[in-house]
């Protein structure tokens, strides 16, 4: 098995090299070295690791790997000994005539994930009170595209099961050099950083069948509850976490909730035989509804060609993720903020899209957006998160406040528009938001359809 396994990323570093992806080939070449590839054929190892430290200009890294090379092949065959003293002769020269600059090597991380402990600007604040329990609101006047939330990672994640084969099961990036956990081979992460971070959780879990095909919702909640012995500990993060809105009032009489509780009593007997810990139903119950309310659906844009080789991006779900101050921000139809991922993986950034002014609070967007019928937002966002909304075009008595929309600039919430060459300008920020005919359609197909949904 070892053999095996050690012989497949040899293999595949060897792809990698011929299609000049070097950092992969030096990943491929390092896990099968650290599995045990056969010591009469390691010096092909040696060989790939000089050529891609040499083409990324690594000297310091190249000639270590030739000390290696030097090393390995005193086992060998005399006939097979004298061939790779020539390569090493040509490598050598070609070391000594690379410029003397390092570039930065991967190296295998410790098992402890560097977190961002202060992700929110100091342009914000968070605020509590009785009407909407909990609110990111801004301290300053914050200008649009200013960062609000610095890359934050999540307290827990769960990757979706359609994409457990192609995806990092703990940053959820796209896999090109694949770690496999060797005990379950399940779980695959994109290098070998993650795969020492979510050892934290995956040690435990591994084996387990019931992970495999668990709903995301139960593997998230049963992650949240194993890292904090909840009844004793004072841990300020995961008090974070067990403040989170529940809206319990609101859905302890509808049929799911039965689902719900079942889900938790599944938790409860799998936290207290893989970890021995007692635990409380109700507090696994509370996690749950906090899940549905509280997560984020993490999403990367893929592209996908058509017959006619013109691409087309999609924004596909990758995982569920709950964020300690990410969680906090509040919904609205017309935000001031949107929510990204960095580089394709589950790292939370939040940015302003327009100016903020001092004490406003900082919306962004849970799904339904002002473009949709008002009556549908208000549907949808009180079945799945069990709220009214209350922003301020959901307040309007129309399907959407036209006249305040095209009366104010989105940018800059200047109210003195001009019209220039039959289009809406604003002199403040010296750009065109729309013409004055599309304008125009826009609300007149906005007052049908509110018409439409008032005569239901």
């Amino acid at each position: 098995m070892l053999d095996t396994y050690s012989i497949g990323y040899a293999n595949l570093s060897a792809c990698y090299l011929d299609i000049a992806q070097y950092w992969s080939c030096i990943e491929c070449c390092n896990i099968a070295i650290d599995a045990g590839y056969p010591s009469s054929r390691i010096f092909k190892l040696y060989i790939r690791l000089i050529q891609s430290h040499i083409q990324l200009s690594d000297r310091l890294s190249a000639s270590s790997t030739l000390k290696n090379l030097e090393d390995s092949i005193s086992i060998l065959p005399t006939k097979v000994k004298t061939k790779l003293e020539k390569i090493i002769a040509t490598y050598s020269n070609q070391i000594e005539n690379m410029p003397n600059k390092h570039k930065e090597v991967l190296v295998h991380k410790k098992n402890t994930e560097p977190l961002n402990t202060e992700p929110l600007s100091d342009m914000v604040k968070c605020k509590y009170d009785d009407v909407t329990k909990k609110s990111i609101v801004a301290i300053n006047t914050i200008q649009a595209g200013d960062i609000i939330l610095s890359d934050e990672i999540p307290y827990s994640r769960a990757i979706f099961k359609e994409h457990s084969k192609t995806n990092c099961h703990h940053c959820f990036k796209k896999i090109s050099v694949i770690y496999v956990c060797e005990n379950c081979t399940y779980a695959r992460y994109c290098s070998n950083a993650c795969k020492n971070f979510a050892n934290s959780y995956h040690e435990k879990e591994c084996g387990y069948l019931c992970f495999c095909i668990a709903p995301e919702e139960v593997i998230l909640a049963h992650r949240i509850i194993s890292r904090v012995d909840y009844e004793y500990s004072e841990n300020s993060a995961y008090q974070d976490i067990l403040n989170l809105e529940t809206h319990i009032q609101e859905r302890i009489r509808l049929p799911e909730t039965q689902l719900i509780i079942f889900n938790a009593s599944i938790i409860k007997i799998l936290v207290e035989y893989i970890y021995g810990k007692v635990v409380d139903i109700e507090i696994i119950f509370k996690h749950m509804l906090q899940i549905q309310i509280n997560s984020y659906a993490v999403t990367n844009m893929e592209e996908h060609y058509t017959n006619q080789n013109i691409s087309t991006y999609y924004e596909v779900r990758i995982g569920l993720a709950i964020y300690l101050n990410g969680s906090l921000f509040n919904h609205s139809c017309c935000p001031n903020a949107v929510v990204n991922y960095k580089n394709g993986t589950n790292i939370l950034r939040i940015r302003s899209t327009e100016i903020i002014r001092e004490n406003e609070e900082i919306f962004h967007c849970y799904g339904p957006t002002k473009v949709m019928n008002r009556i549908d937002r208000l549907n949808i966002l009180k079945n799945k998160y069990y709220f009214t909304c209350k922003c301020r075009i959901c307040l309007t008595t129309s399907a959407y406040d036209q006249q305040t929309y095209y009366q104010q600039c989105h940018f800059c919430n200047n109210s003195e528009l001009e019209v220039i060459d039959h289009h809406l300008n604003c002199p403040n920020c010296e750009i065109v938001l729309i013409s004055v005919d599309t304008a125009k359609q826009d609300i007149a197909n906005l007052e049908k359809l509110y018409e439409e949904a008032s005569s239901y």
